[in-house]
């Protein structure tokens, strides 16, 4: 029964609510039996949570695959809306962060209904796919991240920041149209992914 509820703790939820989830179970297992071991699992299991929560941050393989899984559904989902909603992301981008505008000027941000734009756009998603489906596989994504991130060095002006809020704006957008979205499996895969990117960035 317990090994049945932490299964279902583990695929369903984050690595800290799978802790809390976990020491639940040990002590509603023992309940008033406080033997000398029940003790020792009890304090094992904390301190395997308090471990487990110093590397929240990092985007875990079940994480990694509910992203996959979620973004595999919004990237399928209707391909001739692609391009109008990364527009959109960028039109949200500039407006929060107008200094990331002039970034992209050579693939035509001053018109972002213009075809230069648009295909900027889907060269960016087809990117962003192809790096979301690497989660699972850290060495391939480390590779293509240092790629991703030689690119970004060469590039004057950018900056760190300009992810994040790209990053933010993304929130906003999957958690209005995405009703499954799980803010808590893509934040710190995101940050993976940024943190690849923008290494040496400032």
């Amino acid at each position: 029964m317990y090994d049945v509820i932490i299964e279902w703790a583990k695929l369903y939820y984050n690595s800290k609510e799978y802790c809390h989830a976990y020491v639940f179970c040990i002590s509603l297992h023992f309940g008033r039996r406080q033997t000398v071991m029940s003790k020792l699992l009890v304090i094992l299991a904390l301190a395997v949570c308090a471990f487990v929560a110093v590397k929240a941050d990092k985007c875990s393989q079940l994480q990694a695959m509910k992203v996959k899984t979620q973004w595999g559904e919004i990237y399928a989902d209707d391909s001739e809306n692609r391009a109008p909603v990364c527009v959109a992301i960028f039109r949200a981008l500039f407006k929060k962060d107008p200094a990331t505008k002039p970034l992209f000027s050579r693939v035509g941000s001053d018109d972002t209904n213009s075809p230069i734009f648009k295909a900027h756009c889907l060269r960016l998603l087809g990117g962003l796919d192809m790096t979301i489906s690497l989660l699972d596989t850290p060495t391939v994504l480390e590779q293509t991240l240092i790629h991703l991130n030689e690119q970004h060095l060469a590039r004057p002006g950018v900056k760190r920041i300009y992810f994040d809020a790209m990053g933010n704006v993304l929130d906003e957008i999957l958690t209005l149209v995405y009703p499954p979205y799980d803010r808590n499996a893509w934040a710190p895969c995101w940050s993976t992914i940024v943190d690849g990117i923008s290494k040496g960035l400032p």
